[in-house]
């Protein structure tokens, strides 16, 4: 690190300072037996902060069924994290310089990274329960508040990071490294320091770039601001389509959500952010629709798969089950997943893999209904987009899992997850059935469809060592999923079952 810089930085009389009516409160909230009504009179005496935070309260946001009034209420009614936060994040926005038209900083850009950071932080807080909802949405806020400090007190050394970025969030920090020696987030946490703002507020800010390095305590806090830079990328970025890829790996790696789950995030973040700019009167630029950006990002990837399907393929095993499968003559030309071949490879090792180590392994078989009659139709093409189709869908969900996916026939896949048992297996699955039955019932209403109808029959199998003698060899797992898929067939289609061995009933 750069000490004399650092040093620079520090004493520079331009910095922003803790403004008074929020260190008024973190003192007063230090206390256990604080009067609220004394809290309430503190902030009362800045009206506008006492109206942002009752607009705040009464907004999406927090989703409170019965109207709050006033500050005393809304104490009540939250209790007194949430209004300690929301005082200090308000009463810090107001503190940091307004945007100019010549200082070379893009304040619209720093802004809308903070508040949708912030508004998919606290969500994610909530879905995670480890990490104090609050909390999270202040991280997230002043992540970056070390990029405003280095603008403030070192623009003409700074100029050039930011060029070298070039309105890349992700190139920032390597560009302060290389031309500073210095980062963003190291200067943001010194602030926080400077603040005297405890340390799970200043851990976030410090390590939101590398979570993996921040404290035991501090890693989920930092991995929530980390998820949340991604869910601003989905909404900001011309595509959004890595971000939303590492988004769901991300989400099901640190915090098991599903990809369903990272949707909904990316929904509300939209939705909310917009509400909360007007609150705190922040010029964010236009708002997202982030179902167009969802479905344009889905109709992405079927596109990337038609025309590049070996390209985004990366197809792995769990973490211990130490095999991995990449090698263009083990993919499908057209969906770039396993083929036959190596499909049926990585099943055998991984069935070894289980037999040894006793971990179980679940498997689907897939099958899609109607290909008969579109072959008949003599649109092949249009079978070929319900295979692209259903194959997005089975990576989106199965690959963040850890799992395999293969195209075993013409309209036949199959996915197995090392690790993972049957009742999981299934839960996946029926996660996957829901958004492949939405997108093909899309798919029927285009205006070129055919009257065809292309179903989906989903089958479950699992290896575990209560039932060896029952499933012994993967060839009999293989058997009893396409037995489950055939049942599925029979009860009507776009449905799923389960083989459920007698030893395991």
């Amino acid at each position: 690190m750069n000490t004399t810089l650092l040093e620079e930085i520090l004493a520079c009389p331009r910095l922003p300072s803790l403004p008074a009516i929020a260190a008024k409160v973190i003192e007063m909230t230090s206390d256990p037996d604080v009067s609220i009504k004394e809290l309430a009179g503190v902030i009362q005496q800045d009206q506008a902060m006492a109206a942002k935070i009752l607009r705040t309260v009464n907004s999406s946001f927090y989703g409170l069924r019965e109207r709050c009034g006033t500050i005393d209420k809304a104490l009540v009614m939250l209790g007194l994290s949430p209004v300690k936060s929301l005082v200090l994040g308000f009463s810090l926005v107001s503190a940091l310089p307004k945007p100019t038209d010549d200082d070379g900083f893009d304040y619209q850009a720093y802004w809308r990274r903070s508040l949708y950071c912030g508004v998919a932080a606290r969500d994610l807080a909530l879905h995670i329960k480890t990490v104090d909802p609050d909390e999270a949405f202040l991280s997230a806020l002043f992540q970056d508040v070390g990029q405003m400090a280095l603008h403030m007190a070192i623009p003409d050394k700074y100029a050039p990071v930011l060029v070298e970025a070039d309105g890349k969030h992700t190139e920032l920090l390597r560009a302060e490294l290389s031309i500073l020696e210095i980062s963003h987030a190291d200067i943001g946490g010194m602030l926080c320091e400077r603040w005297k703002l405890p340390e799970q507020l200043i851990h976030p800010v410090r390590f939101h770039e590398r979570p993996s390095a921040a404290p035991t305590s501090a890693v989920d806090a930092a991995r929530i601001v980390a998820l949340a830079n991604l869910i601003h990328d989905v909404l900001s970025e011309s595509t959004g389509i890595e971000a939303l890829r590492m988004a769901y790996r991300r989400g099901k790696e640190w915090f098991r959500m599903e990809a369903s789950a990272i949707d909904e995030l990316v929904a509300r973040t939209s939705t909310v952010a917009k509400e909360m700019g007007k609150v705190l009167e922040l010029d964010t630029g236009p708002s997202a629709d982030a179902d167009a950006l969802l479905k344009a990002a889905n109709e992405h990837l079927v596109e990337l798969n038609r025309t590049d399907p070996g390209g985004s393929s990366v197809v792995t095993g769990s973490s211990d089950s130490g095999f991995r499968l990449s090698a263009v003559d083990e993919l499908d030309p057209l969906t770039g997943l396993l083929a036959a071949a190596g499909l049926k490879a990585a099943l055998v090792r991984s069935f070894e893999h289980s037999a040894e180590t006793g971990e179980p392994l679940g498997l689907a078989n897939i099958e899609l209904g109607g290909m008969d009659a579109i072959e008949a139709s003599g649109r092949l093409e249009l079978g070929d987009e319900a295979v692209l189709l259903v194959s997005v869908y089975l990576k989106k969900v199965f690959e963040p899992l850890g799992g395999f996916v293969g195209r075993s026939g013409e309209g036949a896949f199959m996915v197995f997850v090392p690790g993972m048992s049957r009742v999981p297996m299934v839960k996946a699955s029926e996660i996957a059935l829901n958004e492949i039955r939405n997108a093909l019932e899309i798919m029927h209403q285009q205006d070129d469809w055919p009257e065809i109808e292309v179903d989906l029959n989903i089958g479950i199998a699992a290896w575990e060592s209560k039932v060896a003698s029952v499933l012994s060899t993967p060839q009999h797992v293989v058997a009893a999923s396409v037995k489950a898929s055939r049942a599925a067939k029979q009860a009507g289609g776009n449905c799923l079952r389960a083989f459920v061995p007698k030893a395991a009933a």
